[in-house]
């Protein structure tokens, strides 16, 4: 909630920092509110009092957050629902896939619709996972069959280059073939597409002796 004008004044006091210079930015809807928010504040005013960059005479133009705004207004109405598997092996650490997350929210906002991002850990795809852990493998498998697309990414999935050439590469070519198999139509993301190709080789051309080494061979194939 937004501080109270006694509660600033306290901070004011106690702080040693004008009333005017204390910004209040409480939980909003989405990201977006946050420059509006300190634009209502004129925030920008106090800044540039603080700076010394206040021209005497001259009042400060106003902040064009009009882009802003409609992005703001626009994540708030958002309905129709995108649903994304994030496939990897740190997926209890959201922060890991940072980046790939903000770039999967802008894009689904620029498309109108909203991002749901189902987590889905790489071992539970294992065949192994189905013996050991079948709830767990169930679920797994089904996040993938109810998403509209899904994402692996390689470089977590291993320590060395020898865990990447057998864990991490079975867990994506299965994860592939499901889709391509089951779920017709959707679409998939691989951060190496000569991987992918040497999948769809095997999968979809009956080469089942595709080497997961680069070859020529693999990339006429596909």
């Amino acid at each position: 909630q937004p501080l109270e004008e006694n509660v600033k004044l306290k901070l004011s006091q106690f702080c040693q920092v004008p009333v005017s210079n204390i910004v209040n930015l409480h939980d909003v809807t989405n990201i977006w509110h946050i420059p509006l928010l300190l634009r209502d504040q004129r925030a920008h005013e106090a800044i540039l009092k603080v700076l010394g960059l206040w021209c005497v005479g001259k009042v400060p133009q106003e902040p064009k957050l009009s882009e802003w705004t409609e992005r703001a207004s626009r994540f708030d109405k958002l309905k129709s629902p995108v649903r994304i598997a994030m496939v990897g092996k740190y997926t209890g650490i959201s922060d890991s896939y940072l980046s790939i997350l903000k770039a999967l929210l802008h894009a689904s906002v620029a498309l109108d619709r909203k991002l749901v991002v189902d987590w889905v850990p790489s071992c539970d795809l294992e065949d192994s996972a189905a013996v050991e852990t079948p709830d767990a493998y169930e679920k797994a498998w089904g996040l993938l069959k109810v998403s509209t697309a899904y994402i692996f990414k390689r470089w977590q999935l291993c320590r060395n280059l020898k865990e990447f050439s057998t864990s991490g590469c079975k867990r994506r070519t299965s994860s592939g073939r499901f889709w391509r198999q089951r779920c017709p139509g959707k679409n998939s993301c691989c951060k190496t597409c000569a991987r992918k190709q040497r999948s769809v080789s095997r999968h979809l051309l009956g080469h089942a002796n595709c080497s997961d080494r680069v070859c020529a061979f693999c990339h006429e194939a596909a």
